[in-house]
């Protein structure tokens, strides 16, 4: 004989269980592929909020206006970070050092190596030394001018016979 919990478990189980694989599914469905896509998305919002503003304090006060500028944006930033060519970093030993250890620790099997974190907190150490170290870009790319600055001549400093304190003659005249 079952109860009324047991057959209301039964069916609520399996829902959410669905519900929590699917999800993942349904969002990445959504989100647009190209760089057309991301810009007609974001002019569709533009338009709605166009449209919002037109509606005036009833629009402002639920949030529609706010709502429709905040995906706005969104689109037009996904936009913008699609057509942006790709960087390519040069791995660094750090990064690949971390990349070897989590390797090893994923080599010794489940138990302790994930138990004790040891592959996230390798993974995230590799991530971190990724993103800090980026290639150094050349002065001229970043539209700043290096400057030569010619080396002190020793007619800048007093000689060594006018410096009356004892102090400042050995330190000047060490050179």
């Amino acid at each position: 004989m079952t109860n009324r919990t047991n057959s209301i478990a039964r069916r609520a189980i399996p829902g959410m269980v669905a519900l929590l694989i699917g999800l993942p599914v349904a969002a990445r469905a959504n989100r647009p592929e190209t760089v057309d896509e991301a810009q007609a998305r974001a002019q569709h919002y533009e338009a709605r909020a166009e449209h919002a503003r037109a509606l005036g304090a009833v629009a402002y006060k639920h949030g529609q206006l706010q709502r429709a500028e905040a995906q706005q944006a969104k689109y037009q930033a996904m936009a913008e970070q699609m057509a942006a060519p790709p960087v390519w970093t040069a791995p660094s030993p750090m990064a690949d050092h971390y990349a070897e250890v989590a390797q090893h620790y994923r080599a010794m099997g489940g138990g302790p190596a994930y138990k004790w974190r040891r592959v996230a907190e390798a993974e995230a150490q590799r991530r971190s030394f990724e993103s800090i170290e980026a290639p150094p870009q050349p002065p001229s790319a970043m539209g700043i001018e290096l400057i030569e600055i010619p080396p002190p001549s020793p007619a800048d400093h007093p000689a060594c016979e006018t410096v009356s304190k004892p102090v400042v003659r050995t330190l000047a005249c060490e050179r």
